[in-house]
């Protein structure tokens, strides 16, 4: 109900926030997470910011290499392995700061 309203960032947002919470945590994702997801799989990539998109690669990502990834089985958008993906690695190349004591 709430997530009709949310635009492409709180989207991407909330997505990352309960994928992590699922990862990091072993909490299971809510009952609301298909239909966020099917939000996601409904826009395009230009309705996202890059950080967006690179949010939305990083859950593709936690989704692919969980030990319970048996449990996530998701339809993705095309876009997310071109634009998306893209926009991650981008993100990967430029950060080359290994710690910020240095």
């Amino acid at each position: 109900r709430v997530a009709r309203d949310m635009n492409s960032q709180d989207v991407a947002n909330t997505v990352f926030a309960y994928a992590t919470l699922s990862i990091l945590h072993d909490v299971a994702h809510p009952s609301c997470y298909a239909a966020l997801w099917e939000l996601v799989c409904g826009l395009e990539a230009r309705d996202f910011s890059d950080e967006g998109l690179r949010m939305l690669f990083h859950v593709h990502l936690m989704h692919h290499f969980s030990s319970s990834s048996g449990l996530v089985k998701m339809a993705y958008p095309a876009w997310l392995m071109v634009e998306a993906r893209d926009a991650w690695m981008r993100n990967v190349e430029d950060d080359v700061t290994v710690s910020r004591s240095q």
